[in-house]
């Protein structure tokens, strides 16, 4: 059985453990680091990787090593804020757009519709331009244009779940519509929610590292996968292992997310079970 579940969810098993390595550095990373990620040893610059130097050291003689570690932090940070932040006015907003129906639905879709027309990048750089650069900026310019994402599954839900049975039980014993909405139709839109928010957690790191690589994003001296990589593009010939450093942490956490999104659906479809 074991044997048989690994070979049809390969995706997810992948996914999980290139997340789980992920969670692993980013929890040391907060009771060890190998070295201080802003201590500069000039005499150390450009250190390849060695045993006292893992990963190697930056252009100032930063660990490159400590600093990948420290960035994790970021990086968990910017998805899990702000995904919540899009989860909680999304659900919101399709909840009442679902449930409700009529020209409140138009007018909370035409709104979504509006959001969803600008592509990510765009508008946080909008957003950022207009209201200036910070931390908080970067979170809720990132998490805006997760919203739509989860107001239409959410909606789409509580369209299908509204005319069930169970909910016009509820309705008939008195319930309050925020009692039926909450209570009784949301936990059954949970499952595609879960999906999407992986799948938005690695947008998220991608949106930041893509922000803070054009300087838009987290700022120093915080670490930032994205702004150490704007930082080792002058150095890629002379110090190719600081360039790989950020990038390969990149590439492996959107990768991640992304299967394990991709393998939790798989493992919901009921077509997969057959």
């Amino acid at each position: 059985m074991t044997i048989k579940f690994m070979k049809r969810n390969v995706t997810l098993i992948i996914g999980a453990v290139i997340v789980a390595m992920l969670v692993l550095m980013l929890t040391i990373s907060f009771f060890y680091l190998p070295h201080d990620v802003n201590e500069m040893v000039i005499t150390d610059r450009f250190s390849p990787p060695s045993s006292t130097y893992l990963m190697g050291t930056d252009n100032f003689g930063r660990d490159v090593l400590s600093r990948i570690m420290k960035g994790s932090q970021t990086a968990f940070m910017v998805g899990a804020v702000s995904i919540l932040f899009a989860m909680s006015i999304g659900v919101i907003l399709g909840s009442i757009a679902g449930y409700v129906g009529g020209w409140l639905d138009e007018l909370i879709m035409r709104m979504v519709d509006v959001l969803m027309a600008f592509p990510t990048i765009l508008l946080a750089l909008v957003f950022i331009a207009v209201f200036g650069v910070s931390t908080t900026n970067t979170l809720i310019a990132i998490g805006l244009r997760a919203i739509p994402t989860f107001a239409r599954i959410t909606r789409g839900g509580f369209m299908q779940y509204k005319e069930f049975e169970f909910v016009k039980a509820a309705r008939s014993l008195g319930s309050s519509p925020m009692r039926i909405m909450f209570l009784h139709i949301l936990p059954n839109t949970m499952s595609p929610i879960i999906i999407a928010s992986s799948l938005g957690f690695a947008t998220a790191i991608l949106s930041e590292a893509g922000l803070s690589y054009l300087g838009l994003g987290i700022q120093p001296p915080h670490p930032s996968w994205g702004s150490m990589l704007r930082e080792a593009q002058s150095y890629m010939t002379r110090a190719p292992w600081y360039t790989y450093a950020p990038g390969i942490m990149i590439t492996m956490s959107v990768l991640g997310f992304n299967l394990l999104g991709d393998g939790i659906r798989d493992l919901r479809d009921p077509r997969r079970q057959k």
